[in-house]
């Protein structure tokens, strides 16, 4: 399999947002209406919504232990300054997990289990409309 656009997570959700042209792209560091924010073992912010196929899954220096199986695995995603931006394919609300799929050298599923995050930020975000959003505010 050959990589999506540039080769690179952002590059990867840009391409995927080119295919999607009622979205907005992502703006700075946001990647869309906020829904999660996990800092190490703690939500510290949650949208009144769970995570959807489609949200922007954002991992900086996301440091992931536990285990799988019988068998401790460990992982470390993105870095404090250089995120690994994925995109969720499936959320299981029981075991807090996120299948996304994720660009490093090509692209690959990679499966986040938010309990296991011991250190880092990861961000969940929706992608905003480009018309629509603020239609209610009349």
């Amino acid at each position: 399999m050959k990589p999506v656009g540039d080769g690179t997570p952002r590059g990867f959700l840009m391409e995927v947002l080119r295919s999607a042209p009622k979205t907005l792209p992502p703006i700075g560091s946001s990647f869309g209406y906020p829904i999660l924010v996990q800092v190490g073992p703690t939500v510290t912010e949650q949208a009144g919504d769970e995570v959807r196929p489609g949200d922007f899954v954002a991992c900086y220096g996301a440091d992931l232990s536990g285990r799988k199986g019988i068998a401790p695995y460990h992982m470390q995603i993105g870095s404090p300054n250089d995120p690994t931006i994925a995109i969720a394919i499936e959320y299981e609300e029981k075991k807090r997990k996120i299948r996304c799929i994720v660009q490093r050298k090509t692209p690959e599923e990679l499966s986040i289990r938010l309990d296991d995050l011991k250190s880092g930020i990861i961000k969940v975000g929706r992608p905003i409309p480009k018309e629509g959003w603020i239609e209610d505010w009349a």
